[in-house]
Parts: C-alpha cells; sequence; structure tokens
C-alpha cells in the first residue's frame, strides 16, 4: 500500500514538474513573439502612463542604444534648443531629406533641434509631453514649433479627453484602461508581458494569460477599434458643439500656459496646413479658427507666431502635394521638403535674427 501511494505521488510530482517546464517553455516562447525586452518594458512603464504612448510600439522596437531616442531625437549641437513636436505631422521632420536641412540650419544659427513628433498626439499628450522633456529630461526649449494638424481635433475629443488629468498643476495623461482595445494604445501589451512574467507556477501564468487575451478579444468584437480615421475626421466634416468647442480652445489655452511657463521660452510657433479636403471645400471646421480663438485670450500672444499661410498656387494639382489615397493628407516628402519645410525655415530665421 505505501509503495502504491509513493509511486502515485511520484507520478504526480513528475507530472506537476513536467507541466512547469513545458508551461516555462511556452512562456518563453510567447514572449519571444511579443519580442520582450525587459530593458525596454521598464523604460515605457515609466514613461507611457504620463504620455499614452511612445514613438515605437514596444513590440517593434529592436536594438536601440539610447531608449530616450523613443521620446526624443537631437539634430545639431548649438547652444540654442528648438524643440518641433507634434502629431505624425512633426515625425515629418524626420525624413532624410529634412534631417539634412535641419542640421545645416542648425549650423549657422548656432542651434539644437530636439525632435519629438508623435503619432496622433493631440495637445493633451504635447502639453503632458514638454512637462516630461523639461522634468525629466532637463530640456528647456528657446523656441518651440508646434506642428497642429486637423487630425488633432478628432484625437482630443476621441482619444485623450477622458485620460487627462492634473497632478501638480500639470496636465498628465492617463494610458487607456487595461482590457480596452485603442489604436496607439499599449497597456494591454504591458499587462500581457506582466502576467507571463509573474511570480508564481508558469501554468497559473499562463492560464491567466489566456484569460487575459480572450477578454481583450471580447472588448474587440464587442467594441471594435474606437477613434478609427472615420471617427477622427467626423468633426472636421460636421463641425463641433460649442461643448466640444470650448473644450478645445481651453486644451489649446492649457498648452500654450504650459509653454510660457518657462522664462526660458522666446518664441512659441504654430504651424498648420490644409487637408486635400479644405480645398476642395468639404471640410466645415479648419483648426486654425480654434488656435484664433485661443490667441484671443492669451496673454502670450505677441510671443507666438502663426504659419499657416501656404502658397495656394500650388494648390491646382494636389496629388503634387498630399500622399494620394491618404485620408490624412499627409504630405509628399518633396513638397514637404520644398515648400513646406523651406517657409517654416525663412519664418524662424527673420526671427532668430531679430532676437540675435
Amino acid at each position: 500500500m505505501k509503495e502504491k501511494i509513493f509511486l502515485f505521488l511520484l507520478s504526480t510530482l513528475v507530472t506537476i514538474l513536467t507541466i512547469e517546464i513545458l508551461s516555462k517553455k511556452i512562456i518563453s516562447e510567447k514572449l519571444h513573439r511579443l519580442n520582450y525586452n525587459e530593458r525596454v518594458i521598464s523604460f515605457y512603464n515609466h514613461h507611457y502612463k504620463n504620455l499614452h504612448h511612445l514613438s515605437i510600439h514596444p513590440k517593434d522596437v529592436e536594438d536601440i542604444e539610447n531608449l530616450n531616442s523613443l521620446i526624443f531625437r537631437k539634430i545639431g549641437n548649438g547652444s540654442k534648443k528648438i524643440l518641433i513636436h507634434g502629431d505624425s505631422w512633426g515625425a515629418q521632420f524626420e525624413i532624410e531629406g529634412s534631417k539634412k536641412s535641419l542640421l545645416k540650419f542648425s549650423k549657422i544659427y548656432d542651434l539644437q533641434f530636439i525632435l519629438a513628433g508623435n503619432s496622433s498626439y493631440s495637445f493633451s499628450p504635447l502639453t503632458a509631453q514638454l512637462t516630461k522633456l523639461r522634468d525629466e529630461f532637463n530640456i528647456y526649449p528657446d523656441f518651440i514649433i508646434l506642428v497642429v494638424d486637423h487630425t488633432d481635433i478628432g484625437d482630443e475629443l476621441c482619444r485623450y479627453k477622458n485620460l487627462r488629468y492634473k497632478h501638480n498643476e500639470k496636465i498628465l495623461g492617463k494610458p487607456d484602461p487595461i482590457g480596452t482595445v485603442r489604436i496607439y494604445s499599449i497597456s494591454n501589451y504591458i499587462e500581457r508581458c506582466r502576467i507571463l512574467n509573474s511570480k508564481g507556477l508558469a501554468i497559473k501564468n499562463l492560464i491567466n494569460h489566456r484569460k487575459f487575451v480572450i477578454e481583450i478579444n471580447k472588448n474587440a468584437e464587442k467594441d471594435g477599434y474606437p477613434c478609427g480615421i472615420n471617427s477622427i475626421l467626423k468633426y472636421l466634416e460636421e463641425g463641433l458643439s460649442n461643448k466640444n468647442k470650448n473644450y478645445m480652445v481651453g486644451v489649446i489655452n492649457d498648452y500654450i500656459e504650459n509653454v510660457f511657463s518657462s522664462d526660458n521660452l522666446e518664441k512659441l510657433f504654430i504651424i498648420s496646413h490644409p487637408h486635400r479636403k479644405h480645398i476642395t471645400n468639404e471640410y466645415k471646421l479648419n483648426i486654425k479658427y480654434l488656435i484664433d480663438e485661443a490667441l484671443n485670450l492669451t496673454n502670450y500672444r505677441d510671443s507666438i507666431i502663426l504659419i499657416d499661410q501656404f502658397d495656394s498656387s500650388n494648390f491646382d494639382n494636389l496629388d503634387h502635394i498630399f500622399v494620394k489615397g491618404d485620408k490624412s493628407s499627409h504630405l509628399n516628402n518633396d513638397y514637404f521638403i520644398e515648400r513646406f519645410l523651406k517657409q517654416i525655415l525663412k519664418t524662424l530665421e527673420s526671427h532668430i535674427q531679430i532676437i540675435g
């Protein structure tokens, strides 16, 4: 009888150990497919909780020596700093031809450009980003170039309105709640990695991970993927209610107040360019009208330069301006470098010379 009990216990133990070994192997394979990197996850855990997302999804991060480049990149080594940030329109300043122009410009005028454009960012995450650059990276720009896009309206109202909060009088942003399915959200990815790396039995972690993935899939089936491009563009097509308009003017003003909370700041340049459907008169709303309203309320109007007038003679052939078929109306790289960037640098040059 004792021998049978012993053999039963032994076989049970062997089974448990086998299951545990196999579970650890499966977890290792899952983490590999997730491109898990402890150093990257640690960096994201610290920063995404205020910024919603960084420039690259952690799953897509390859070998990066300087993880700070997931938040900002530098061009030039001059004494005065110019921050360029915005959504994907701001990120376009990092195409190769643009970086060459910025480097050349930085050498002439003793500048350093801080490039911090990030897809889908609007005024709330941009405000939080500026605070982080100052407080955690000791980056206090002398000039800021804010590249606003008309999709910032939909991004702000659909993605970030319910995630912004104040802490010690500073505007910050929360990540999407765990379990919800959102474009650009990384909360679920971080949670999956956390579950798989939890202490305790590997089989328990596998079961919990499976339950979480099922929950995510159910939420995706139930809610779809909110805040897609059509949801974002509807505000341009239909216009804003008074409530949403007042909210947008308020968050623009919050951004401006944060910009000028530093004594370093000399000038803020706000850039906007029409979309294809603005030129064809298919949109009702233009973000420049909201900016104008915000500027009427600020005490810093004299220190803000608007760049929103571009040569309309180029608007005859829209396919030479905008990426064909792109609902977000991003600019062709050639037009960006030859027209858009040149006009911005020309305006910047005149004000740097005046201040100098």
